[in-house]
């Protein structure tokens, strides 16, 4: 099994602005291209909440998972 980690950083070194900062608003299209791309080869992404609360949906065709420590956190549907 290969495991890679895919993150977005800002020239100075940050990967968001703030909490709720996505990175599709500020990172090139090609980059957008390789994230769908090498997501979908693994057929799984894993996420922190506060990263995937910056996404509309679930990623479609991949297996969502997402981390919390929160006992409640809403389940969407197509989201582990």
């Amino acid at each position: 099994m290969t495991t890679f980690i895919i993150a977005a950083l800002t020239a100075d070194g940050f990967i968001a602005r703030d909490a709720g900062h996505s990175p599709f608003n500020w990172t090139s299209k090609e980059d957008k291209a390789r994230f769908i791309h090498l997501t979908k080869e693994a057929g799984v992404v894993v996420l922190g909440s506060a990263t995937f609360a910056t996404f509309p949906k679930p990623l479609k065709d991949r297996r969502n998972i997402v981390y919390t420590r929160s006992k409640t956190y809403p389940a969407d549907s197509g989201v582990e």
